[in-house]
């Protein structure tokens, strides 16, 4: 540990997290060289998920769709093109990556806290012209979670005019303190 002193404390935890993993993982293979190789690999599996939990949280797809099934099964409306004068249900589908899910001693399952909110704005002025609510999203398993997306349906308001707008979606991870952004074009056209 005092060849890394010099380090900056967050390549020293990333290097100290590698060590434990690979003493763990030497350890197994002492205690027992004929393990499944599931069993073989579970300290790097852990070494990765703590990891992730130190990345930045990012939601890498954001889509208006037609349906969303589950985790990656979406049909994507692109170009997100909505008439005007109608109302405007539309559906979106996100996905979330680098979130904590904690173990809770209580209850015996892993939680992750989610909240999300939804921003549309104009693309010419940037001025917001809806809002959703914040809503919280709160989730528990019985195993740490490592996928997590949203598919919901919104209501835009009837009244947007002809143009281009852009939806943002915000997430803030409330055990991590972390938040992550994307959006997406909507277009409002005539009928």
């Amino acid at each position: 540990m005092q060849a890394l002193s010099h380090l900056a404390p967050e390549d020293r935890e990333l290097l100290s997290a590698l060590m434990d993993a690979l003493t763990n993982f030497r350890n197994q293979l002492r205690q027992n060289s004929n393990m499944i190789f599931s069993q073989k690999i579970a300290p790097l599996v852990d070494l990765s998920d703590r990891l992730r939990s130190q990345a930045e949280l990012t939601i890498p797809t954001f889509v208006v769709c037609t349906d969303a099934l589950y985790f990656g099964k979406y049909t994507k409306l692109d170009p997100a093109r909505l008439a005007a004068d109608q109302p405007h249900k539309v559906r979106i589908y996100y996905e979330v990556e680098n979130f904590s899910s904690q173990f809770n001693d209580s209850s015996k399952d892993y939680e992750t806290k989610l909240d999300e909110q939804l921003v549309l704005y104009t693309e010419s002025s940037g001025l917001p012209v809806w809002s959703s609510a914040k809503r919280n999203m709160p989730d528990t398993s019985h195993r740490r979670r490592r996928d997590f997306f949203v598919a919901e349906e919104i209501a835009l308001p009837r009244t947007l005019t002809i143009g281009r707008y852009l939806l943002k979606v915000t997430v803030e991870d409330q055990q991590a303190r972390r938040i992550a952004e994307n959006t997406v074009p909507i277009e409002i056209v005539a009928q």
